[in-house]
């Protein structure tokens, strides 16, 4: 087969040579070259004009425009290949091409079908699992030979919310990109909340507020959300792999502009976004009703540069 496309290609060369060599045959050859061409495009010009006047529909007159280009543009190749070669070579060759073209296709599809084995048997996702791959969040609700469809969330929404839409992703993408499992080990994942408080405000109430917050928030977690999964102490043991507790915990830092009490907290994968608004509803009303804690001015590490001007 590969010794039949050498073949091939060298006498289509060679024939391509023998032309180039006779001036009148190379001659002509170039003038019908370029009749089709200038033929081509005439009449690819003009039928633009017709269907701009007898069609009014926007997306209407933009499909039929696309189907005309491509169409007098397929004919001017091959007529442009038949010109400067035998009929037979011309056809040899266009089944060399569309062979190419269904080998291309077929070893997308054979990728995809091969991704679906891995994500079925593997168990690289499941049916409902929120996952996210190659910018992409969503939870899974089907999977096929092809294809996997997601629910999308978050994307224009700064909160893991659903925005309505459905993305069908090609299953080969798991090749190429990481996937991120929210589900797969455990239902839970963990959130972060901060506030920044000014150098001089009592850093000890603050961190007193906030983890008194998060652990009663976290208490009713576990009565609402550790009750609904079917092996909790498969889920903790993988909770544990991460982290080694199920508690929220505090950390501190100290910048130029204050001080960041930060909480991290265990919460469902579901009610990350639910969970942080009502904390930062029980903790600010507190921390507001507190004398000595003030919030960090951010401007202040502005007001050098601001004075410049």
């Amino acid at each position: 087969m590969e010794q039949s496309i050498s073949d091939y290609f060298m006498n289509a060369t060679m024939n391509i040579a023998k032309g180039l060599q006779n001036p009148q045959e190379y001659s002509t050859k170039f003038s019908m070259m370029l009749f089709i061409i200038i033929i081509g495009f005439s009449i690819e010009y003009l039928g633009m004009k017709v269907l701009k006047k007898k069609i009014k529909n926007v997306k209407t007159l933009y499909r039929c425009r696309a189907i005309l280009k491509s169409t007098t543009r397929t004919i001017m190749i091959l007529a442009t290949l038949k010109t400067w070669m035998q009929a037979m070579d011309t056809f040899i060759l266009l089944l060399f091409l569309a062979a190419l073209f269904v080998s291309i296709y077929i070893k997308g599809m054979i990728n995809n079908i091969i991704a679906w084995f891995i994500i079925e048997k593997r168990k690289h996702f499941r049916l409902y699992d929120r996952i996210e791959i190659d910018g992409v969040k969503g939870e899974v609700i089907k999977t096929g030979f092809i294809h996997f469809t997601i629910v999308e969330i978050s994307n224009w929404f700064s909160s893991d919310a659903p925005t309505g839409r459905t993305i069908k992703i090609p299953n080969s993408y798991i090749f190429d990109h990481e996937v991120f499992n929210y589900t797969e080990l455990n239902h839970f994942v963990w959130n972060e909340i901060c506030y920044t408080i000014s150098h001089d405000s009592n850093w000890q109430k603050g961190q007193q507020i906030l983890t008194t917050a998060c652990k009663k928030e976290f208490s009713r977690l576990k009565n609402r959300t550790f009750t609904d999964v079917t092996n909790i102490q498969k889920e903790l043991a993988a909770i544990a792999l991460s982290n080694g507790t199920t508690e929220p915990t505090f950390n501190m830092d100290v910048t130029t502009v204050g001080i960041d009490l930060k909480v991290r907290y265990l919460v469902h994968y579901r009610e990350g976004s639910s969970t942080k608004t009502i904390l930062h509803q029980e903790i600010m009303t507190n921390l507001a009703q507190q004398p000595d804690i003030q919030f960090a001015n951010f401007l202040v590490e502005m007001s050098p540069g601001l004075s410049q001007k």
